[in-house]
């Protein structure tokens, strides 16, 4: 048998009503913005610049897209290739086709001068190279063999116990 909620008195509807208003206002003032990651985070002010936004759209367009050695197309591609892409589409330069060639390309840096748009390589392997796009907040949007295009974590957070931080080997910025 279904009982109706009845409050015994007006005390308990206003007070309901003023746990909502205060659980909706502390929502209110922060603006959410879809990063390229699989969460959603508070913008700082304006800090979401365009080329932000464009690597987010880009991301987007290829979220999914299976891991495929040798590849480079909508059915699959590696790591290098989709950075090309991504380089090609974002700033407007062409890079060479693997990992090894790539690495030599733009200008190294230390991992503290990290920015959107950097390139980020790691050693995974005795001879296993890999390559992704900074994204801010310790993410980068890579070609994973088991995701496909997909973002990562530089920190242990990842639920990989630090992988990527671990195989972290340089990192170059293109423009």
């Amino acid at each position: 048998m279904l009982k109706k909620f009845c409050p015994q008195s007006g005390l308990t509807v206003i007070l309901l009503a003023v746990v909502v208003a205060f659980t909706l206002s502390g929502c209110a003032g922060k603006q959410m913005c879809h990063a390229p990651q699989e969460e959603i985070y508070p913008c700082q002010g304006e800090a979401e610049s365009l080329f932000e936004r464009q690597m987010a759209d880009f991301y987007n367009s290829w979220k999914g897209v299976p891991w495929r050695l040798g590849k480079d197309g909508r059915d699959g591609l590696d790591c290098s290739a989709f950075m090309q892409k991504a380089v090609r589409s974002l700033l407007g330069t062409n890079l060479p086709r693997t990992v090894v060639e790539m690495v030599h390309y733009g200008r190294e840096l230390r991992r503290e001068e990290l920015r959107p748009g950097d390139l980020v390589f790691f050693r995974t392997g005795y001879k296993v190279k890999h390559v992704g796009m900074y994204l801010g907040n310790s993410r980068f949007m890579h070609v994973s063999s088991s995701k496909g295009v997909s973002i990562a974590s530089l920190q242990p957070a990842d639920g990989y116990g630090g992988y990527w931080n671990s195989k972290y080997w340089c990192v170059r910025r293109i423009r």
